[in-house]
């Protein structure tokens, strides 16, 4: 799950290669698009112009163009990653998941990486927030902890967990 300030991009189960384009307001789709993705997708994140597609089974993240349903570019950051992904546009980073209790912060512009964050549970669900300067953090069903993205420090946390998060991420 992502969203751009104005649409919510949603994958429509694992392994499909569609991504479901939602309203945010009336929580209606606005249509689906088919997307030729060669693997499993997990996550999703924008930078506002683009969505970017995590590769569970390849441990790649695809960048695609939204209007022509196309992949750009693969990128491989020599990391096992897994599981929910966000952009932070001030950053100019990707905090990515790995199922295994850690989170990489990896520059968007290069792709190498930056800090690993090591957390408590398993990040299935990934969301920053640009306004807060927070890292959202759910795994799946239990719990969700809200994170300094500097330190790891956990700032609070909350009894149900979410395995898809979006936030102002762009």
């Amino acid at each position: 799950l992502c969203y751009d300030g104005t649409v919510l991009y949603f994958i429509d189960g694992y392994g499909m290669n569609r991504l479901v384009r939602i309203d945010p307001i009336h929580l209606s789709s606005i249509d689906t698009l088919k997307v030729d993705f060669p693997g499993s997708i997990d996550g999703l994140a924008t930078n506002g112009k683009f969505v970017y597609a995590l590769d569970y089974t390849r441990h790649v993240v695809y960048e695609v163009d939204v209007a022509s349903k196309t992949i750009l570019r693969t990128l491989n950051f020599n990391l096992s990653i897994g599981g929910g992904m966000t952009y932070a546009a001030n950053r100019h980073s990707f905090f990515i998941g790995n199922f295994n209790y850690i989170i990489y912060e990896v520059d968007a512009i290069d792709g190498h990486l930056i800090d690993s964050i090591s957390t408590t549970i398993r990040p299935y669900g990934v969301g920053y927030s640009c306004t807060g300067n927070v890292l959202f953090v759910g795994d799946y069903g239990s719990q969700t902890q809200v994170l300094n993205p500097n330190t790891g420090e956990i700032i609070s946390s909350f009894s149900i967990g979410y395995d898809g998060l979006a936030s102002d991420e762009s």
